[in-house]
């Protein structure tokens, strides 16, 4: 039996702290001896959140690893996190990830439910070891099956905003002709409750961004929501919490004594 493959994800900026190395040798020393084969680890560093997100996951697609694992470079996590989320998947999960915490008080989750209206909220209330389906969350300790991220790139196509910029689309919203530098008097306008965006064609053929920021929320926001229009669902096991790094690791212990339950 082949040895399963996932591709080793950190996307950086800056430097580490010393205390974020040695978590991160463990978590490799132990995926070996759960007989997996690393891939990596992968690294792009630059302060484009999205940009490095994405070239990593060209990266990694270009290999023939079956999952990604993916790592923040401000925090720590468990040796046995990515066994762990592993065995969560099993054979019909696509999307698994760990809790890690704000860094501030209350130090809330940074995994979310989204609501009616179109914002997202924390979650809350579950039982410490649940496996709950969620909408959204931070890209720490996530793992992700290479066909989550083809199903995006089969289903999705860029277009050029004629403001500037591009768009990914799910095909089935694409309905008539996009013309290449049309035009109507209400581009840019909100009408009865519409905002008119213009697109047309890229210029040049453009790859789907996996991740992008947009309307002042995080790159991960929107390809969590691709990844659901695609047809994949987002899992996150509780049993499982990273640390996250500020000028202290930030931990569900934190989180649990600001809610006021006073548990470690």
């Amino acid at each position: 039996m082949k040895p399963l493959k996932v591709a080793f994800c950190i996307p950086t900026y800056g430097s580490q702290p010393p205390n974020f190395w040695g978590p991160l040798a463990a978590q490799f020393a132990e995926a070996h001896k759960f007989g997996v084969d690393l891939v990596g680890p992968l690294t792009e560093s630059s302060m484009a959140a999205d940009r490095n997100r994405n070239a990593l996951v060209r990266r990694a697609l270009a290999t023939d690893a079956e999952w990604t694992y993916w790592q923040d470079a401000d925090n720590i996590n468990p040796a046995k996190t990515l066994k762990r989320l592993l065995e969560t998947a099993g054979q019909q999960r696509t999307m698994v990830c760990g809790l890690y915490y704000m860094k501030k008080a209350p130090y809330r989750p940074v995994a979310y439910r989204r609501l009616a209206d179109g914002r997202y909220a924390h979650i809350e209330g579950w039982e410490r070891g649940e496996i709950l389906e969620i909408d959204a969350a931070g890209m720490n300790c996530v793992l992700i099956h290479r066909s989550g991220f083809e199903a995006i790139d089969e289903q999705f196509v860029v277009l050029q905003r004629a403001a500037g910029g591009i768009v990914p689309v799910h095909r089935e919203d694409i309905e008539g002709d996009v013309f290449d530098q049309a035009s109507a008097p209400g581009d840019g306008k909100v009408i009865e409750g519409v905002w008119q965006q213009r697109v047309q064609l890229p210029s040049e053929p453009v790859e789907v961004p996996f991740f992008y920021l947009e309307y002042n929320r995080t790159e991960d926001i929107a390809f969590f929501e691709m990844a659901k229009r695609a047809g994949q669902r987002l899992f996150v096991d509780t049993s499982v919490e990273c640390g996250h790094l500020d000028w202290r690791v930030v931990s569900g212990a934190d989180y649990r004594r600001a809610a006021g339950g006073g548990q470690a």
